[in-house]
């Protein structure tokens, strides 16, 4: 059975994308900053706290124990909490807490577990439209896009130094989804996101690519 490791799979895109990846008869490892999420036979938790590097040490460890993975969806993710960025300004608090997270944390656990990953696997960010710099334009939510535009260069890093070893390093763009980040006036489905989400990490595509909708899009 092939195996998939999803951060922050307790809730929204997370948890649609391990659902999707469960149905299709996969295992899945999932993370939450708890440890706790929902049951399904052949789902098992790990506390990860992108935040903490002990906690990033402590679930990198534990994930290498139970041996090799197919698949990495880094998708767990902070937006600024509400008001810190009211009107497009950036607030420098925000901006380290979210770099943390996003960038930080995230690149500390890729890098600890990216041994683990088999041949031929692959390894998807979740990005946004929001950190590309030939998309969206204005002001909105600056700490959130630059961690992500961040993590687009950190993708195409990773798929230049893993391609020797055959695993595919991807980022995805979800669109704008209705969860507790998208809030209710998203015009889309998580559930649509988690399907694109597992064929691109399911697919043969070129590595270092941006992706959207089942499309390469531009950085």
């Amino acid at each position: 059975m092939k195996i998939a490791v999803i951060t922050g799979a307790s809730r929204g895109i997370g948890k649609a994308t391990a659902a999707e990846f469960l149905r299709r008869g996969w295992a899945v490892i999932g993370t939450s900053t708890s440890g706790d999420g929902w049951s399904h036979d052949y789902l098992s938790w790990t506390a990860l706290d992108l935040a903490n590097s002990g906690s990033i040490a402590r679930a990198a460890d534990e994930i290498a124990s139970r041996g090799n993975f197919d698949v990495l969806i880094n998708n767990a993710g902070i937006m600024p909490r509400h008001g810190q960025e009211n009107g497009g300004d950036i607030v420098v608090a925000a901006l380290r807490e979210v770099l943390e997270v996003n960038l930080i944390g995230t690149i500390d656990f890729t890098e600890r577990v990216a041994g683990e990953v088999k041949s031929g696997g692959h390894i998807v960010f979740l990005g946004s439209g929001l950190g590309s710099l030939n998309g969206v334009t204005g002001s909105w939510w600056p700490s959130y896009s630059i961690s992500k535009a961040a993590l687009s260069m950190y993708t195409q890093k990773l798929a230049h130094r893993l391609k020797g070893r055959n695993i595919t390093a991807s980022i995805v763009s979800p669109g704008w989804v209705k969860t507790d980040m998208g809030g209710e006036g998203a015009p889309r489905d998580a559930t649509q996101a988690a399907e694109e989400i597992f064929r691109l990490a399911t697919s043969a595509v070129p590595t270092g690519r941006f992706w959207q909708s089942g499309e390469p899009i531009a950085w």
